[in-house]
């Protein structure tokens, strides 16, 4: 009796193979990379249908292999991806950006929808070693990257974001390197946003600084550069009088998305903001004093 029990399982299972295929491993989002994701509390509750594979030390290069077996255990729709920092301690920004680019790559190619990727942080304790130019180098990389996925590539910029909050040192653990419960706040409620909007595709203090509609096509043509003239008249003409340069100015009515803070030195403070695109113009064409192209 027993065999033919054994003999019934063997027919059934190698005849509908997905009878036994446990749809829980099926999860809508995933949580993948470094500390940061390790010692997110309570994922599993705060986003349903969600799991937490973080692993505290690892890097983008150890996730590069790694990253296939993890997306084909849980089969999620959206990737939460947070690595590079602890590369940064003994590699080139550019050698870092190659592996997050070689993580991401590998995740769509499993059929993923989004990668959501939660930027650098300002943590007090790596400024020692000199890690924060090298973290906005590699976030500054990255933000180009998101504008090419076309709305897959989503990033929530951290850095720029916790500077907005004055950086406090609430925002971190007692180590000054890990998140606290109040800087896990912050993040909960941004990657809330992100997760609710799926057409915005950078993040800033909460808000959505750059849609994918805004972006610039790869296929656009580059702006071209101004003609200079040959005359001496320290102005942009071909005749001899001395033209008053005060026409180049900032926009003094331009608010970045209706936003009563993100004037003209809003953007200028920052200056890839320049770049950003709003109602089909770069932003320096509202900004031309803030982002120095007068």
């Amino acid at each position: 009796m027993a065999s033919f029990a054994i003999y019934l399982f063997a027919v059934v299972f190698f005849s509908f193979p997905g009878v036994f295929v446990s749809s829980a491993q099926d999860k809508d989002i995933l949580f993948a990379g470094d500390s940061d994701i390790d010692r997110w509390k309570e994922t599993n509750k705060l986003y349903p249908n969600s799991v937490n594979k973080g692993i505290s030390g690892s890097t983008c290069r150890q996730w590069v292999p790694k990253i296939n077996g993890k997306v084909n255990q849980c089969n999620p729709t959206t990737v939460v991806l947070v690595c590079g920092e602890n590369d940064l301690f003994d590699r080139n920004v550019d050698s870092v950006f190659s592996d997050f680019k070689k993580v991401v790559e590998k995740i769509f190619a499993k059929g993923v929808d989004r990668v959501i990727y939660m930027g650098t942080k300002p943590e007090p304790y790596t400024k020692q070693y000199g890690l924060h130019s090298e973290y906005k180098k590699y976030d500054s990389l990255i933000r180009n990257f998101v504008k090419e996925k076309n709305q897959k590539l989503v990033m929530v910029d951290v850095y720029p974001s916790f500077q907005a909050l004055g950086n406090p040192k609430n925002l971190y653990a007692k180590d000054r390197l890990h998140l606290s419960k109040k800087g896990y706040g912050y993040w909960n409620t941004w990657l809330k946003a992100a997760l609710a909007d799926s057409d915005c595709i950078l993040w800033e203090e909460g808000d959505c600084v750059l849609r994918n509609s805004e972006a610039a096509s790869p296929t656009e043509s580059p702006t071209e550069s101004p003609t200079v003239d040959d005359d001496d008249d320290d102005d942009d003409d071909d005749d001899d009088d001395v033209d008053d340069d005060s026409t180049c100015s900032d926009d003094p009515n331009f608010r970045y998305q209706k936003k009563n803070k993100r004037d003209c030195s809003w953007v200028g403070r920052k200056s890839y903001r320049c770049n950003w695109r709003y109602k089909k113009s770069e932003l320096r064409s509202f900004c031309l004093l803030s982002c120095g192209d007068c």
